[in-house]
């Protein structure tokens, strides 16, 4: 996926074209919540390190829409462009 240009805008249309939150849901069950704030921090803390992280094109989507919905939340995270870049260019 080409990032170059990408806006908040892009992000909230792919966000909802792609929102892929039931296939997870369907497969971690009742530890939906726990697993999906986990599954999330890892990869947030990940990138914030600079390390690089082995995602599927869905894990990195659900991570996304995931962000998308809860990153925003967040201090201290005053642009989450970059962020974005970095996880749809895995999706």
């Amino acid at each position: 996926m080409n990032t170059d240009y990408l806006t908040m805008a892009d992000v909230n249309r792919i966000t909802r074209e792609c929102d892929n939150t039931e296939l997870f849901k369907e497969r971690w069950g009742s530890d939906y919540v726990d697993r999906a704030m986990d599954f999330w921090g890892d990869v947030l803390n990940a990138y914030r390190n600079g390390e690089s992280v082995d995602l599927t094109k869905e894990e990195a989507m659900f991570v996304a829409v995931y962000h998308y919905a809860v990153g925003g939340h967040l201090p201290g995270e005053d642009d989450p462009i970059p962020f974005f870049k970095w996880i749809l260019e895995m999706a």
